[in-house]
Formats: structure tokens, sequence, C-alpha cells
């Protein structure tokens, strides 16, 4: 193979863009080859890249690789807990509804929710001006809100006047 072909392999080998069938090939060529003096340092590189691949790992190295693998990871780990924790909490939810559901309500909570359901006024008038105070207490906290929105809309209004940073970095 010509050595402008092997320096065109080796541009795309050092940008990643080659396939392993190119690869193959330099490999080859650097290692049985007669080789240009320009291209001797890659000579050693790829004699140097075949045996590190021809030599087999140590069995120290072997073992610490099948642990990883085989070890769970951390999101397997943390899934694996919060599923377990899911299953508790749903167990004492279930408890909670169930108990409240089989026990059989004391009077006292039927005579409190009879309560609720009967009026508080007699006065029909009565009931009218405590509801209208309330709507308007409330009217002026919402008012009294909706000024504070007014000065963030204008205090936005403000800065939108001024120059923009970024195109200024341009």
């Amino acid at each position: 193979m010509e050595a402008i072909q092997i320096e065109q392999l080796l541009e795309k080998y050092w940008e990643g863009g080659t396939s392993l069938q190119e690869e193959k090939i330099l490999k080859q060529y650097f290692q049985f080859s007669s080789v240009p003096a320009h291209l001797q340092a890659y000579k050693s590189y790829f004699k140097d890249l075949h045996q590190q691949q021809t030599q087999p790992l140590p069995e120290l190295s072997q073992q610490r690789i099948k642990k990883t693998v085989s070890s769970p990871t951390r999101l397997q780990l943390w899934q694996s807990d919060t599923r377990q924790w899911m299953k508790v909490a749903a167990g004492i939810v279930f408890a909670i509804l169930g108990s409240y559901w089989l026990i059989p309500q004391s009077p006292s909570t039927v005579e409190i929710s009879d309560a609720w359901e009967q009026d508080t006024y007699e006065d029909p008038q009565k009931a009218y001006e405590e509801v209208r105070q309330t709507l308007l207490l409330l009217s002026k906290g919402l008012r009294q809100g909706g000024e504070q929105v007014g000065s963030l809309s204008s205090l936005q209004q403000a800065t939108a006047l001024l120059p923009d940073e970024t195109s200024s970095k341009k």
C-alpha cells in the first residue's frame, strides 16, 4: 500500500473515523512492511498496540473485571431500596384505611358531622353581612397583591430597556 493512502488512513484513525478493517490494515502495514522514515514513529506505536492486544490479562485483573461487571450499579441498588420502601408505605396506608373503615364510628364523630351540616346563623341578613365583610377583606388582600405584581412588571419593563450583555459580547 502506498504511503499516501497510509497517511490518509492515519488521519482518519486519529480522528476516530476508521472502521475495524481499516485499523487492521494499518496494524498489518506497520507490523510487516518496510516503513518510510517519516512514518517510523507510528510503527512503534502500532507494534506496542498489537503486543498489548495479544497479551492476556493477569488473573487478578480478570477477577476485578468480572466482579465489577457482575456487581449491581448504584441505580439498581437505589431502585431496589425504593421498591422495598414503597411496599412498606403501601402496607401502612392499607392498614390505616382498613382500620378506618372496619372500626365503627363513635357517636361523638356523628354529632360533629351533624353540626357542620347545620346553619350557624338564624338570621339570613346577619349571615349575609358576615360573608360580605369576609369577602371585602379578601378583596383588599388581593388588591394589595396585584399592586406588588404591577411594580414587578414595571421593573421587568425597565430591565428590558437595558442593553443586552450577550449581544455586546459577540
